[in-house]
């Protein structure tokens, strides 16, 4: 077994502050936790990256880690010498190219605390370091309307020890992909240190109804041929509830009315827009006196749809026209 350089394992350079071996921690720990990397050889690296965080996040192990690292150099040792013993760290060994571990000159023993595996029936054992929880992502999915209004909404988390159950607050005017981030209920940390973070990505299932884009709203209105050609003021389903809006006169399907600030909240107290598409309807079987009059219609009307400039309200139809 070979012993590996713990700021390689760990991508960050020797200068590195906590901060940064934190964040390269955690952004390993995401990507080859066991919960979530089940390729092969993915627990030893997670392991590795375990025991290189265990040392590096422990301010005194590491002064004593950085000196025994200096000496190794100055020795013609490179940090990845195979053929090694292996020391004990409180938790999984790793090893040791300076030969055999119980040796009190051996320079990497001073970087473990003085930690050493129990010997049977003696009382001291190996210690555990604190440890910060690694973080957790998942995923949430809502509705339109509890995008529009918020909710509390539990949420199943999966864990070593089991699933855990976490109510999740999705604020008011939550939108498709915004990512929630609920402090300390990811994994808990260890000897003391804090938990890690959930991140939750908010999913909103489609709606049979409503269209949304960003914090705008988009819905269809379904109106009747006298209704789009002579206006009306009819409701419309929203989110909030129903509106009447007005359609002009002359309205086509795919004429767009928008209400302005009638769709989800924002966050900075301006809420998006409703948009309102016309749908022009006609109906599927008409009465004797819908035909009737329909025919008149059909009759007196100039407007030709197919014109190419639109209709010329002074034309008048010839009498031998069908």
């Amino acid at each position: 077994m070979s012993r590996v350089d713990f700021y390689e394992v760990l991508g960050v350079p020797p200068s590195a502050t906590s901060q940064e071996i934190l964040r390269a921690y955690r952004r390993l720990v995401r990507r080859l936790h066991p919960d979530v990397n089940t390729n092969a050889g993915a627990d030893e690296e997670f392991r590795e990256i375990q025991r290189a965080y265990d040392v590096l996040s422990d301010p005194v192990a590491r002064a004593r880690y950085d000196a025994s690292r200096a000496g190794a150099r100055r020795q013609g040792a490179s940090p990845r010498t195979a053929g090694a013993q292996r020391v004990w760290l409180g938790g999984p060994y790793f090893s040791n190219a300076f030969g055999d571990a119980d040796s009190a000159a051996d320079p990497w023993n001073s970087v473990f605390l003085g930690s050493r595996p129990a010997v049977p029936g003696s009382r001291a054992g190996p210690r555990q370091h604190p440890r910060a929880g690694a973080d957790q992502e998942t995923q949430l999915t809502i509705t339109v309307e509890q995008a529009y209004r918020g909710a509390h909404l539990p949420i199943k988390v999966p864990g070593p020890a089991g699933d855990r159950t976490v109510r999740v607050r999705v604020p008011a005017g939550a939108v498709d992909g915004q990512r929630l981030v609920v402090r300390g209920c990811g994994q808990a940390g260890v000897g003391g240190a804090p938990s890690g973070d959930l991140h939750v990505t908010v999913r909103v299932a489609p709606h049979p109804r409503y269209r949304l884009e960003g914090h705008d709203v988009h819905v269809d209105l379904s109106v009747s041929p006298w209704e789009a050609a002579l206006g009306a003021t009819v409701p419309v389903a929203t989110p909030s509830g129903a509106f009447r809006v007005r359609v002009p006169p002359g309205s086509s399907t795919g004429r767009c009315l928008r209400v302005p600030e009638l769709g989800l909240p924002g966050g900075n107290d301006t809420a998006g827009d409703l948009y309102v598409h016309v749908r022009v309807h006609v109906p599927p079987i008409l009465t004797t006196e819908e035909r009737r009059l329909f025919t008149e219609l059909a009759d007196a009307s100039t407007f030709d749809p197919r014109a190419p400039v639109g209709p010329r309200r002074d034309a008048r139809r010839s009498p031998s026209a069908g």
